[in-house]
C-alpha cells in the first residue's frame, strides 16, 4: 500500500493519526510512503506531453497491479478529483510542483502515460464539496468502481451533472486514447442508477471562482490579478498561486472563521500587473509567485518585481533542488 499525503504534511504522521499503521500491522501489509522513497525517471511517449519523463516511487515502477483508491471530491482548479488527478499524489512534493501551474491539467493526463491503474474504487460514500483541502461533506452514498480511469471519471462526472469535456483532463486523456468519455461506449451496472444519484446529487456544489471574485468588499483581503506568461491561459492559473491562496484562507477558516474579516487588511498580487494598486494607507501587499511583476511606489517608495518564470523547457527535473521547491 502506498500513498503520498498532502503537500507538506507527511504521509507517516497521517498513517499514525488515522490509525492506518496498526491496520498495516494486522494484516502484514507493506506500506510505502511515496514521500519518503527514491523517485524514478519514466520515459513517456506522445505528441502532446510535456517531458519527455516523469519521476514517480520506485514501488510504482515495480507494480505489476496497481488499484487505484481515490476520494470523490470536487475541486476549486480542475472541478473535481477522481481516478486520473489522484495520480499527482504519487509523485513527491518536489516533483509535485512542476508544471503545478498552467499546466495542471496537461500534467493529469500525462501521468496516464507512466501506468494505468487495473482497478479503480472511488469513494463517494461521503463526497467533497466546494475546496479540496477543507471539503464540505455531502452524503453522496455511492462507490464507482471499474477498470478504465477515464471511464469511471466520465460516469463520475454524470453523477453531479458536470459534462466529461469540461473535465479538462480527462478531455485530453480521453483525446490521448487512454479511454472513453461517452456514456453510450461504457457499460454501467450496478445497484444505483445514474439518474437516481443525479437526483440525491442535484444540490452539490462546486468553487470554481478567481480570487479577485471570490473575495469580495467584505473582507479585509483583497486581491490584484494580472496576466500570465503561457498563451494557452493568459488570464488566469488556476493550478497555481491563485488557488492556493483560496485553500490556505480556508484552513485558516477552520480555526478562525471570520479570519478575513478581522485580518488587517492586506493585497495578494499574482501575474504580470501594469497598473496601479491603489493600496491603502494601512493595507499591506503580497507578491506571490514566480511569474508575478509589478512596479511602482509603496509608502514613498520605488518597488519593482521581477517574474522568475521558467517555461517548460528550462526546468530539469533531474536538477530539482530545494530553492526551486521553495520558489514555486
Amino acid at each position: 500500500m502506498g500513498e503520498r499525503s498532502g503537500i507538506t504534511i507527511p504521509t507517516r504522521y497521517n498513517f499514525k493519526h488515522a490509525g492506518y499503521l496498526e491496520v498495516i500491522k494486522k494484516h502484514k501489509v507493506k506500506a510505502y510512503f511515496f514521500d519518503e522513497v527514491r523517485q524514478i525517471p519514466v520515459k513517456i511517449k506522445g505528441t502532446h506531453v510535456l517531458r519527455d519523463q516523469l519521476f514517480i516511487p520506485k514501488p510504482i515502477t515495480e507494480c505489476d497491479f496497481l488499484i487505484n483508491l481515490p476520494k470523490f471530491k470536487a475541486h476549486p482548479w480542475c472541478r473535481l478529483t477522481l481516478s486520473l488527478k489522484n495520480f499527482i499524489g504519487i509523485q513527491d512534493d518536489q516533483h509535485r510542483l512542476v508544471d503545478h501551474n498552467q499546466y495542471l491539467e496537461h500534467k493529469i493526463a500525462d501521468l496516464q502515460a507512466v501506468i494505468q491503474p487495473k482497478f479503480i474504487a472511488i469513494d463517494g460514500i461521503t463526497a467533497g464539496q466546494k475546496m479540496m483541502l477543507t471539503p464540505t461533506p455531502f452524503p453522496l452514498g455511492a462507490i464507482i468502481m471499474g477498470t478504465n480511469s477515464c471511464a469511471v471519471d466520465t460516469v463520475g462526472c454524470h453523477m453531479v451533472k458536470v459534462a466529461p469535456k469540461d473535465l479538462i483532463h480527462l478531455k485530453y486523456a480521453s483525446e490521448r486514447g487512454f479511454g472513453p468519455m461517452e456514456l453510450d461506449q461504457i457499460e454501467v451496472g450496478g445497484d444505483y442508477p445514474l439518474d437516481k444519484i443525479q437526483e440525491k446529487a442535484k444540490d452539490f456544489e462546486f468553487c470554481l471562482e478567481r480570487i479577485d471574485d471570490y473575495f469580495g468588499e467584505d473582507t479585509n483581503l483583497s486581491c490584484t490579478v494580472g496576466t500570465f506568461p503561457e498563451k494557452h491561459s493568459p488570464d488566469y492559473c488556476w493550478g497555481g498561486c491563485p488557488g492556493a491562496l483560496q485553500e490556505a484562507m480556508h484552513i485558516f477558516r477552520g480555526f478562525y472563521p471570520k479570519v478575513d474579516k478581522k485580518m488587517q487588511k492586506v493585497r495578494y498580487v499574482v501575474g504580470k500587473v501594469n497598473s496601479s494598486l491603489n493600496l491603502a494607507d494601512d493595507e499591506r501587499v503580497i507578491f506571490a509567485g514566480s511569474c508575478t511583476s509589478w512596479e511602482g511606489k509603496i509608502d514613498g517608495k520605488t518597488v519593482k518585481i521581477d517574474s522568475s518564470y521558467k517555461t517548460i523547457s528550462e526546468i530539469d527535473e533531474k536538477k530539482l533542488n530545494r530553492s526551486y521547491f521553495l520558489q514555486n
